[in-house]
């Protein structure tokens, strides 16, 4: 899905020359979808970014910059559409789950019924 629009672009060419092309590790087309393309090598990386927000602020700043503005964030999508952090509906979908059970696609809950039937189980 896309993201961050000309921005998001530009920081995901930015982290992929740091973290391919600087590596000497596959990047653009020359990445390989490791889920197609099972017996190739993906000549991937893996890259850490480390940094030292307390060489700009003091600790406890930093702490509170990034605490006011992970809480301004989930509003800072257009109006009526909250912005959302990956794990932010984790706990409401686990209780739904429990609630209601784990919904199942109907094409996918055909297929499991067809394999069910076939192995007798």
């Amino acid at each position: 899905m896309p993201i961050g629009g000309y921005k998001g672009s530009g920081l995901n060419v930015a982290i992929g020359l740091l973290t391919g092309v600087m590596s000497g590790t596959a990047f653009g087309g020359s990445v390989i979808d490791h889920r197609v393309e099972l017996d190739s090598p993906t000549n991937t990386d893996q890259s850490i970014f480390v940094l030292r927000p307390d060489l700009i602020m003091s600790e406890s700043e930093s702490f509170e910059s990034v605490d006011d503005h992970l809480d301004e964030l989930p509003r800072s999508g257009p109006d009526g559409v909250d912005v959302r952090l990956p794990g932010d509906r984790v706990g409401q979908v686990e209780a739904d789950n429990i609630a209601k059970g784990v919904p199942v696609p109907s094409p996918l809950l055909g297929q499991l019924n067809g394999i069910a039937s076939r192995l007798h189980v």
